[in-house]
């Protein structure tokens, strides 16, 4: 029956219900076409879809007892055929008729039931009649997948509209007579006690071949249609035009997948793995707790947690490598991983929203290299055709499309590291969401997640199974950490230099730190770095005697060393990295970095280079080659730098602040600029670099400067910022410049409010009332009388308004620009301070400050808009 393959039917495309109006009017007019004899011929027991029970049950036991016997017979050319295959056959069409149609629902007079009832009569004479059988079981076997078939043709075509569709009712009519026909027959021979077997059988074929010569004439019209979309189709995928349609499809892949999030967590986990050393981590890997989790049939949470400096994050990254292997040899799904981090510079690291879009984003595709799944296509498809109204990704709205695309997954494997370094006002969140997924997920769920031994943390995940990472079980890590780190130094010379006791101070040095380690691998590096800089064996020796046993207290020797430094301006150039890394709000490229730390009031001519910083903050700082950027080298070191009085928000966003004045103001080559710069010995070389910074200093700037009614540090960044608002000469000053390419800075950065760290709110309550406080605060500004503090005051309040934008409620939304507008457009109290409303572009103009006013409020206008 191969020239009756038309339509590829499988359980995954039918349609969930059929309509059997049609058919049963087809079946009908097919029925009252017959002559009267073939017509009460047509009699078969169970005039309705009852029928389709009573047959499967009928082919199930002959399937059985098929099994039993091992029947089969051949064919005229030799070929063997099965005859349990046959009968299941007939069971496959039955179910896949069953699934489409509403069986329990009864017909009178059944007309589309006697098609079927035909099929069981057939099946029963080929039972009780052993020399029929090979004829007559091959024949039903065949009417079983044609009326299955061409009922889902039905369905399909006659609900078109098309001009064909009369054309298609008088084929299946013609079809379905000659079935009837056929049957009538079959049931009038079979009843006849005569003994023309021979004729009999020719008489049927014949009727049969009526059947089948018209369904093949179609199919091979139906083969000829499909070669030439073969043909289109091979067309399409040649050499010719695979370059256009891999780069077309790839471009959309690329664009949806930064839709969902642009998060570089591939990035992150290749820094992460980099210096884990071989061998390591093994313990976790073979725990019986470890491979329970990882084995089970259960969706389930492992949680690894331990104290700050245990190498909680090389062990997830070696988690991670290990999933990515099992994927490689085919035994389990890629992993879905996420590394959170506590940086300013990174927000999105975290933020519960941004963590989950990244998992999102992750489980877009079965595998990195395959097409997208249909929800998130979707997806975004109806965020497009509504101009992504929605703005950024919510929690929830992450959490319902993840729930949408696990049971496209066989199964998910999330990890996420340092969980304890997600924002702590929203990592309840988080955790929330992981439970959400795991105890909804319709797909088995494995979750993976490590943390320190925070006390909100304990509170959501003690219940489910976990690893405290202690000394005793990654004794045997550090031991091969500290021995191969250990001969590393000695074989680069910069550890035993000049020792006359190598072997001896070795095992000293490896002995005693593998018994001060406490299962702190930072403990360790910092110990073995210290020992670096001593000369001689005896100091080795002292220094061994009385180790510090906090990390704290080597951070503190440390910082001491830096800041009794003999050079103000290598005690600068560390102050001022430490500053960059503690509250710049975007990462910095390496050049881009290397400048902001090196023009700082005071400090000469030169930028320095990246060995410079490393050397000069003393292991507190790495550089990190993945992402071409500096990072404290570990959070340690911040949360200690965090705790010093030197190191406070407000003394380091001055820093900041001051830097990026001097390169919005430095970038404004002006004889007046040269006048004002010259005390503080600025060259020309110094001036070009600050271009490399300038996009960051125009975007941040006035989140660095010091709020309103704060003290302001030093007199340098009272200056600056006196100068940069001055908007003298008007076209040449900083101040215009800086509003003509701002918008170029934006566009150039893809500027979204993430960019400027501005917190997402989620609850509506907490919106409102910060928007609330928003509006009061720009009444407020109408009661000062200093014109300058004025010009700050509304400066600020501009820049607070793009918050606006990230609101989702379209009704708050509306409801805060018009407030705001109402707010702007007033002039009841603004008129009175000197200053002066333009109604047609809503803007402020105080005379202080006109440009960078009227600037301002048009750009965040614009934004308010959007």
């Amino acid at each position: 029956m191969s020239q009756l393959s038309i339509v590829g039917l499988g359980g995954a495309g039918l349609p969930q219900r059929l309509d059997r109006t049609h058919s049963d009017n087809l079946w009908k007019a097919a029925l009252n076409s017959l002559s009267e004899d073939d017509r009460s011929r047509i009699n078969f027991h169970s005039p309705n879809l009852q029928v389709l029970s009573e047959l499967h049950e009928l082919t199930t036991k002959e399937i059985q007892r098929a099994e039993q016997g091992r029947h089969s017979f051949k064919r005229r050319n030799g070929q063997r055929v099965i005859v349990k295959d046959l009968f299941a056959k007939v069971a496959k069409w039955i179910d896949h008729f069953k699934q489409v149609v509403d069986v329990a629902v009864q017909y009178d007079p059944g007309h589309a039931a006697l098609p079927w009832a035909g099929v069981r009569f057939l099946l029963e004479i080929a039972i009780s009649d052993s020399k029929s059988r090979e004829l007559i079981l091959e024949h039903a076997t065949s009417l079983a997948e044609i009326i299955c078939r061409y009922a889902v043709f039905e369905d399909l075509l006659l609900r078109s509209p098309s001009a064909a569709v009369s054309e298609m009712k008088r084929a299946l009519l013609t079809l379905y007579t000659r079935i009837l026909i056929y049957l009538a027959k079959a049931k009038a021979y079979f009843h006849d006690n005569s003994l023309r077997q021979i004729e009999r059988h020719a008489d049927l074929q014949k009727m049969f071949a009526d059947i089948e010569r018209p369904l093949a004439r179609s199919a091979n019209i139906l083969g000829d249609i499909k070669d030439e979309l073969d043909g289109i189709h091979r067309y399409l995928c040649s050499e010719s035009l695979r370059p256009l349609m891999c780069l077309t499809l790839a471009s959309n892949r690329t664009k949806i997948l930064q839709w969902i999030s642009t998060e570089p967590y591939e990035k992150h986990h290749k820094q992460a793995y980099a210096d884990v050393l071989q061998g390591t981590g093994q313990w976790l890997l073979t725990n019986p707790v470890y491979l329970k989790w990882k084995k089970e049939s259960a969706s389930s949470i492992l949680w690894l947690h331990g104290i700050p400096g245990s190498g909680k994050t090389k062990l997830v990254s070696t988690v991670i490598e290990d999933a990515v292997a099992g994927h490689q040899q085919g035994l389990c799904p890629e992993p879905v991983y996420f590394y959170c981090s506590r940086n300013p510079a990174e927000p999105g690291r975290s933020r519960p929203r941004d963590i989950v879009a990244s998992l999102l984003r992750q489980l877009a595709r079965i595998n990195c290299k395959g097409p997208l799944l249909d929800p998130v296509t979707r997806a975004y498809r109806d965020e497009e055709e509504q101009g992504f109204s929605q703005g950024l990704w919510e929690l929830d709205m992450c959490c319902d499309l993840i729930m949408d695309l696990l049971p496209c997954h066989q199964m998910v494997t999330i990890v996420i590291d340092a969980v304890d370094e997600c924002d702590p006002l929203l990592r309840d969140d988080l955790l929330a969401t992981l439970e959400d997924i795991l105890q909804s997920s319709p797909t088995l769920v494995k979750i993976f997640v490590s943390s320190r031994d925070d006390q909100g943390i304990v509170c959501h995940l003690e219940g489910y199974p976990n690893l405290e990472l202690s000394s005793e079980r990654n004794s045997d890590d550090i031991n091969n950490f500290l021995i191969f780190e250990t001969d590393r130094l000695i074989q680069r010379r910069k550890l035993l230099r000049h020792t006359s006791d190598r072997d001896g101070l070795r095992s000293l040095i490896i002995e005693r730190l593998r018994e001060g380690a406490q299962g702190m691998f930072r403990w360790v590096a910092l110990q073995l770095q210290a020992l670096c800089d001593l000369k001689t064996d005896q100091a080795i020796r002292e220094r061994i005697g009385k180790l510090p046993p906090r990390l704290e207290d080597l951070y503190q020797e440390l910082l001491f060393k830096i800041e009794n430094s003999p050079a103000q301006a290598d005690r600068q150039y560390a102050r001022n990295t430490f500053s960059w890394l503690l509250s710049a709000r975007m990462p910095l490229k390496t050049d881009e970095f290397l400048v902001a730390i090196s023009k700082s009031i005071g400090l000469g001519p030169g930028t320095l280079t990246k060995k410079h910083v490393l050397d000069l903050c003393c292991n507190l700082v790495i550089f990190d080659p993945t992402l071409e950027t500096f990072r404290f080298a570990h959070l340690s070191v911040r949360e200690y730098l965090e705790m010093r009085t030197e190191y406070t928000t407000e003394k380091t966003n001055a820093l900041i602040a001051e830097t990026c004045l001097l390169c919005l103001i430095g970038s404004t080559d002006t004889q007046d600029t040269w006048a004002f710069l010259r005390p503080w010995n600025f060259t020309t070389s110094d001036l070009e670099a600050f271009k490399q910074l300038y996009t960051y200093a125009a975007l941040f700037w006035t989140f660095h400067r010091p709020k309103e009614g704060e003290t302001r540090p030093n007199e340098n960044l009272e200056k600056l910022l006196s100068y940069f608002q001055s908007d003298e000469p008007k076209d040449k000053s900083p101040l215009s410049r800086y509003m003509c390419e701002l918008p170029e800075s934006l566009s150039v950065t893809n500027w979204t409010m993430e960019a400027v760290s501005i917190v997402s709110l989620t609850d509506a309550t907490t919106k409102s009332l910060c928007v609330t406080n928003w509006m009061m605060e720009a009444v407020s500004i109408v009661s000062l009388t200093d014109a300058t503090t004025k010009s700050l005051c509304v400066t600020n309040w501009m820049m607070e308004a793009v918050s606006i934008v990230s609101l989702t409620d379209a009704t708050t939304k509306s409801l805060c620009v018009t407030n705001w507008t109402m707010e702007v457009v007033s002039a009841t109290n603004w008129t009175s301070y000197g200053g002066n409303i333009m109604s047609n572009n809503c803007c402020l103009l105080v005379p202080s400050c006109s440009t960078f006013l009227k600037a301002t409020t048009l750009i965040n206008w614009q934004i308010l808009i959007i």
